[in-house]
């Protein structure tokens, strides 16, 4: 079966997981104040980000789109002075949304070369329970703008699947891997 031509499709939605996105390590959620002060977080596990991305072309090498990430932070609490041990968990979810611009500056036979920027927000949850029935579990919300810049992403040219890597900064990551499905 022939390649589908560049003209053909005008839309994709992309599946993607990051490493190191900002809120693994930049912390937004984790500058806890005074209220923390007798408290350490030991145990950290890290999901995500994993990301869904659509994108519709409206040039032959530009298109716009959203990118909708989700991710968890799990930490285990400690006790810190004579009551010390471990007392509890704390469980961050996060979720976001970004309006999104990509720039395939290299169109190839068998790859493509591109550059991505998303501007948009991020909506957090941090939970904390607690074994000690002295402290109160509770939990918080917060709210942020966010970003991802990939100057650099690479791209497989199949005829529906695309397979793909981005070095950059922001939400989705220092690096990312994930496939793109065409759409017509």
């Amino acid at each position: 079966m022939a390649e589908q031509p560049e003209s053909d499709w005008k839309s994709e939605i992309g599946f993607s997981y990051g490493f190191m996105s900002n809120f693994s390590w930049l912390g937004p959620y984790t500058d806890r104040g005074d209220a923390f002060k007798d408290v350490d977080f030991k145990n950290k596990t890290f999901i995500g980000p994993l990301s869904v991305e659509y994108f519709h072309r409206v040039k032959p090498n530009l298109s716009l789109g959203a990118i909708f990430g989700v991710g968890m932070k799990k930490e285990d609490v400690y006790l810190i002075g004579e009551r010390g041990g471990k007392n509890g968990e704390s469980t961050n979810y996060y979720l976001t949304l970004m309006p999104s611009l990509k720039y395939e500056w290299m169109q190839k036979k068998h790859f493509n070369l591109y550059s991505k920027i998303a501007l948009g927000a991020s909506f957090g949850m941090e939970n904390f329970k607690y074994d000690d029935a002295s402290y109160r579990a509770h939990s918080s919300h917060s709210f942020y703008v966010n970003f991802q810049a990939s100057p650099l992403g690479i791209e497989s040219t199949g005829e529906k699947t695309r397979f793909f890597a981005e070095l950059g900064v922001g939400e989705q990551g220092l690096a990312l891997v994930g496939v793109r499905f065409r759409l017509k």
